[in-house]
């Protein structure tokens, strides 16, 4: 097996025939390739980092005394291990905090005004986004209001569809950069019977894990066209279908069978789970960044298409 100096090596030898047909002609393709390995370089690198420093951990914690395990109090039973499927473990918002208000309305909500504010700007609705925008633009001069409410709102139904640990892996992600800024421009900031009704999910993101492999996570994605209480979040390994995870944040393969982990069995889509989670700030991008398709590199035009960072074609290849 070569060793990581080696990898990346080819990995960088290996970009040179698409960096010169970016650097000469601005070859789209090219620019997606090279995208997509400068996400990998990245996560080669990381991996580097995170080998170091394990092994200087380890070093250290040789190097402590060790420490006497306490005895297990008489009579208590040892707890049954978790499911052997996976999960996203955290929770953050696993309690509700309190209750907000505003003209004769209340919700009980899980979240501080800037965990909601955190959620509402990464939705694919430029509505939801702009309420968060508009509420960090006044808080420091309005407590409470209608922006409030409607921050929680959105941010409570989307703890609805998704459940806390996909909410939670999502607030510790980076924020995303919007491309399709002209969006974010609303007529009115009012109250209105309609803003109940808005469709709560997110842009799909794309991950490159060190092993070279793209992994996305679509959030738009129903069942039969039919807008579902609690959705799951459909997994695509190089465009290709492989499962889903659902509100309880437990994966499930392409057929929808629970995934179990035992030693000799590692199904892809449980390799990402724990890249995922062994992840610090993982590294991503999405189409709606950029304003072309995630997939081909082609510009968004269509509305959907801009809301979500795919292009029509790419999408209808992918379900």
């Amino acid at each position: 097996m070569d060793n990581p100096f080696s990898q990346l090596k080819q990995l960088v030898l290996s970009l040179e025939p698409d960096f010169e047909k970016w650097e000469q002609v601005r070859d789209l393709s090219a620019g997606t390739r090279l995208r997509s390995a400068a996400q990998q370089l990245k996560g080669q690198a990381q991996s580097i980092r995170h080998d170091i420093q394990s092994f200087k951990n380890g070093k250290l914690d040789s190097q402590a005394p060790s420490a006497v395990p306490a005895a297990a109090p008489v009579g208590k039973v040892e707890a049954a291990p978790k499911s052997a499927a996976h999960q996203f473990e955290q929770d953050a918002f696993a309690h509700i905090l309190g209750p907000i208000s505003y003209s004769g309305r209340s919700i009980h909500t899980r979240f501080t005004d800037q965990q909601a504010v955190n959620i509402c700007g990464k939705m694919a609705d430029a509505y939801a986004r702009n309420i968060a925008i508009k509420y960090q633009e006044l808080a420091i001069h309005v407590q409470g209001g209608i922006y409030r409410y409607q921050l929680h709102y959105f941010a409570n139904k989307a703890f609805s569809f998704y459940g806390g640990p996909f909410l939670t892996f999502l607030a510790n992600l980076r924020p995303l950069q919007f491309h399709n800024t002209s969006a974010l421009a609303l007529k009115r900031f009012v109250a209105t019977s309609g803003f109940s009704d808005r469709i709560i999910d997110f842009p799909t993101l794309t991950f490159h894990t060190v092993g070279g492999d793209a992994f996305t996570m679509a959030f738009h994605l129903v069942e039969d066209g039919v807008e579902a209480r609690r959705k799951p979040v459909q997994i695509f390994r190089n465009q290709v279908r492989v499962g889903s995870i659902d509100y309880q944040g437990m994966a499930f393969d392409a057929m929808g069978k629970i995934l179990a982990r035992t030693a000799a069995v590692r199904p892809v889509l449980l390799v990402f789970c724990d890249y995922l989670k062994c992840s610090v700030n993982p590294a991503f991008f999405s189409g709606v960044e950029t304003g072309h398709c995630f997939i081909c590199g082609r510009p968004l035009t269509d509305p959907r298409s801009l809301r979500y960072g795919i292009g029509p074609t790419c999408l209808s290849r992918a379900i």
